[in-house]
């Protein structure tokens, strides 16, 4: 079986994808002209923008760290490597 779980509005131009399977997350970033670090559910329900491109240009790449139940992801435009909860709160810069 076949299905489509990303799409427009939100995939454009999609660059990282992440997931955690415990919490039944899909993390995903999209590199257009409105880029942005998005949540959804592991169907693809219940997306959130977690960043939009006030905070993220190119953003690159998405890692999971499912014990803090953190992401983590480079932006190529701003040079910088960052992290934040799954809820998209207590943003951090790791790298500038």
């Amino acid at each position: 079986m076949r299905r489509t779980i990303l799409s427009k509005p939100y995939t454009n131009k999609p660059r990282g994808i992440a997931i955690d399977p415990v919490e039944c997350y899909l993390f995903f970033t999209d590199w257009s002209l409105t880029s942005a670090i998005i949540r959804s559910d592991l169907d693809g329900e219940n997306v959130r923008v977690l960043f939009n491109s006030d905070v993220v240009k190119w953003p690159n790449g998405i890692a999971v760290d499912h014990s803090a139940k953190r992401i983590y992801w480079v932006d190529a435009k701003h040079d910088y490597i960052a992290s934040s909860s799954y809820q998209g709160t207590d943003f951090r810069y790791l790298v500038r």
